[in-house]
């Protein structure tokens, strides 16, 4: 892959790296796509990366973009990334301790047997903001935005069926303003903010979409407590439509009113 390395003397700034086709294919683990790193007293900050097709494959921790310590202020756009390995933790993209970067129009696919989500964000990265990117995992355990970080944003992003949407571990507060949860013949769109504070699993149990179907557990989920646009595709033989909704989350639905 690339890297850009600031090392303990010189940083590194101002690059742009774009139009390429980036591939690794290793024998072992950590085939990175591209990676920044930076020192505290030599960041990595002001570089570009955009327009590129990035396709990572080794064993284990196979990051098709990773930005490391002190990689701030940097531009991540419309890149195309496909991690994917024979073990575990093959992030699309990762950001450890690094702070005000943007992501914005990127595809993301995440794959592995497990734990290799879309978007992975590590303590102390913040004020970073993604927007409008897609995102989809196919492992096991695998989110499609995995955060122990905090103050970071994302605007207008598609969970596009992923294996479990989001989690934010205790020390975690991000906001997620215009959200779509996609799944083949549902979705729901948030298009307000959501304010995820502390511990939030947001599973496919807790946001369960599937056919004629769409259910929230507030209970658990409480800042999803929100108001959505919930889409049906693929209906048959639907003349007179009824909306039924479990008001009270008891097991017991109503017929919703008309308006």
């Amino acid at each position: 892959g690339i890297l850009l390395d600031g090392g303990s003397l010189a940083a590194v700034v101002n690059n742009t790296i774009e139009d390429n086709v980036i591939t690794t294919n290793g024998s072992g683990a950590s085939n990175y796509g591209v990676h920044f790193t930076g020192f505290a007293t030599a960041h990595t900050a002001g570089n570009v990366v955009r327009n590129n097709t990035i396709v990572t494959f080794g064993t284990t921790t196979n990051y098709g973009i990773r930005l490391d310590t002190f990689s701030n202020n940097n531009t991540i756009a419309n890149n195309t990334i496909l991690s994917g390995g024979s073990g575990t933790g093959n992030d699309g993209m990762i950001v450890v301790q690094s702070s005000n970067n943007t992501f914005i129009n990127n595809v993301v696919r995440a794959n592995g047997p497990n734990l290799s989500h879309g978007v992975e964000l590590t303590t102390s990265s913040t004020r970073n903001i993604f927007g409008n990117n897609n995102l989809t995992t196919f492992a096991s355990a695998s989110h499609a935005i995995f955060s122990s970080a905090s103050n970071n944003t994302f605007i207008n992003t598609l969970l596009n069926d992923p294996v479990q949407w989001i989690f934010s571990d205790s020390s975690s507060n991000n906001s997620f303003i215009n959200t779509t949860f996609f799944q083949a013949n549902t979705s729901s769109q948030f298009f307000g903010t959501l304010n995820s504070t502390g511990q939030q699993n947001v599973t496919r149990d807790e946001l369960l979409l599937r056919y004629n179907f769409a259910r929230l557990d507030s209970r658990t989920m409480p800042f999803m407590n929100a108001t959505a646009r919930i889409t049906f595709r693929g209906l048959f033989n639907v003349s007179e439509p009824r909306v039924y909704a479990d008001f009270d989350e008891d097991g017991t639905v109503e017929l919703c009113p008309s308006s």
